[in-house]
């Protein structure tokens, strides 16, 4: 009996190792390519390296924030007819090159104006001035499927070249941040982020920025209040596990530290205390329903980014489902997905969509007590979620908060922004979008939807915050 005991967990280990392998073999040879349906970036070799004297590339602005288009991207001094490939290239802050090309005919007078022109061929197919930087790719997508730009911004490099000729040049500056704000690190007891004060005496309306299941990672707090920062709003990212004195892991974290946050960021200087909103995206979308419940005075409004309806399980998968919020020192409610086969393919580093865990829960009913009792809620509600949210069905649970505001007669309080074909994880600007951040697929059905659907979140949000004057 022993014996074949023995055996049966050489094959079981055997079979594991193998499943494992093969699954992280998958990952390294992902066609990166065919999530959006593209083929890769031509290679190009120019044999010639100075510059037509007759040839001219205008571009403004030199220097502008990662949401501000390009006014001007033209080139001058062109054949009539000639063909020309533009070309964008950069660095990420490890130093992976990506880059863009588009191809276009120059028109009668020799030009081509990348703001009305749609380019013959390329890695974009539509007018549009920034379409070289938000369709830029890797050079190797293995070793880099998410851009990760330096913190204080990127330098892009922009040519106009033809038969192996380069004809002109120039840089421009995208920044993720204005160079004249205030940031700090907190860290006051149980209070651990980074808030950031845009310049002047404001009063500035304020932001409680929480973000969802990535954990801790200061250069990305940094990046979040920085950007609100730089958009006249004070904002403080707030880290509520994965670092001391914080817990480990996403469980049983007390909707206190939110209030608390609420409280101390109305204190801030500048900020103008009637104006404080709170925004909280993915996991981070029930703590800002739920602390916008609680909270006292109320927060000027809530908005929650890719939100749930429901109060689900903590992250931490060690002795069974746990809950992830508590309040007054009771846990919460919680709705689990139990061990289901989306899950166990994170071991293996297979890039894996969550959303159908999530959906088969949903499907088979949750208890009343888990979901989030937003009626209680004493502030206006943006919701917004994308419809190729991989992740989770984001746009089927702000639906159903929808829904549950509307049966209790407060549907005027809530406005919900659908992304039509956008996923999970959306940037501010025309950066490269996300389709894949290793091992989870967050969606989007194509490198245009996930850029505007993260521009007409990001107005939206602004406009929101901006917009309320008052309680």
């Amino acid at each position: 009996m022993k014996k074949i005991m023995m055996l049966f967990l050489l094959v079981g280990a055997g079979l594991l190792l193998w499943w494992w392998w093969t699954g992280y073999r998958r990952f390294r040879t992902w066609n990166w390519e065919a999530f959006w349906n593209e083929s890769a970036v031509p290679a190009h070799t120019l044999t010639e390296n100075a510059l037509s004297d007759s040839v001219v590339l205008e571009v403004h602005p030199q220097t502008a924030l990662e949401d501000e288009p390009l006014t001007l991207f033209r080139i001058r001094g062109l054949r009539p007819g000639q063909e020309v490939d533009v070309r964008a290239t950069t660095k990420t802050w490890k130093g992976q090159t990506w880059t863009a090309v588009a191809t276009f005919h120059a028109d009668d007078r020799g030009e081509v104006d990348l703001a009305t022109r749609v380019p013959w061929k390329g890695t974009y197919h539509r007018a549009d001035p920034m379409g070289l930087f938000w369709s830029m790719r890797p050079r190797h997508p293995e070793k880099a499927p998410v851009f990760l730009p330096p913190i204080n911004g990127y330098t892009v490099d922009l040519t106009v070249e033809a038969e192996g000729r380069l004809l002109a040049h120039t840089r421009v500056q995208r920044l993720l941040r204005r160079p004249d704000l205030f940031c700090r690190e907190v860290r006051e007891n149980d209070l651990v982020g980074v808030h950031c004060s845009p310049p002047g005496e404001g009063p500035f309306p304020a932001v409680l920025l929480i973000g969802g299941s990535e954990g801790y990672n200061p250069a990305w707090l940094e990046i979040r209040a920085s950007w609100w920062a730089s958009h006249g709003v004070v904002a403080f990212a707030q880290a509520y596990y994965g670092t001391p004195p914080l817990p480990d892991h996403l469980v049983r974290i007390p909707i206190e530290r939110f209030l608390q946050a609420l409280a101390w960021l109305r204190t801030q200087p500048g900020v103008d205390p009637d104006r404080v909103f709170i925004l909280g995206g993915s996991r981070g979308s029930e703590v800002a329903l739920l602390a916008g419940i609680h909270a006292d005075p109320p927060p000027a409004g809530v908005i929650a980014l890719m939100p749930g309806h429901v109060r689900w399980m903590g992250l931490d998968f060690h002795g069974g489902p746990k809950p992830a919020w508590t309040f007054q020192g009771q846990d919460l409610p919680f709705v689990s997905t139990g061990w289901d086969p989306a899950f166990l393919r994170l071991m293996v580093k297979h890039p894996v969509r969550l959303r159908s865990a999530y959906a088969r829960r949903l499907d088979r009913g949750v208890p009343e007590e888990a979901k989030i009792p937003v009626e209680r809620l004493k502030a206006p509600l943006l919701l917004i979620s994308g419809t190729d949210d991989q992740m989770w069905p984001s746009t089927r649970m702000a639906g159903e908060i929808v829904k549950r505001l509307q049966a209790h007669g407060m549907g005027d309080r809530v406005h919900h922004l659908v992304l039509e074909g956008a996923g999970h994880l959306l940037f501010y600007g025309y950066r490269p979008p996300v389709r894949l951040f290793p091992p989870f697929l967050t969606g989007g059905v194509s490198r245009e939807a996930n850029v505007d659907g993260g521009l007409k979140a990001w107005h939206a949000m602004l406009d929101f915050v901006k917009g309320h004057t008052s309680r």
